[in-house]
């Protein structure tokens, strides 16, 4: 099996990545154009994630797929930073 690996280089400090991907409008962000995510319970998204669960309704393509989902958001603290390169 062949394998791809990917790598971003982002000009940004560490801690202002971790900030970033901490945020639920990084998920839609993200998904922007094919789904979307509307919070049920709780009834809004937090501004940073914590740990727990959430009760979604998931939009593809701009039509309601799902009565409800529930997702579990664990926090990882795996990010680390590969040093400088350029």
């Amino acid at each position: 099996m062949r394998t791809l690996k990917i790598s971003t280089y982002l000009a940004a400090d560490l801690e202002t990545v971790k900030s970033y991907l901490m945020t639920p409008a990084l998920l839609n962000y993200v998904v922007a154009g094919l789904m979307k995510f509307h919070p049920i319970e709780p009834n809004f998204f937090p501004s940073k994630w914590v740990e727990g669960k959430f009760s979604v309704k998931m939009f593809a393509f701009h039509f309601f797929t799902h009565r409800k989902t529930n997702c579990r958001y664990r926090i990882s603290t795996k990010i680390r930073s590969l040093g400088s390169q350029r």
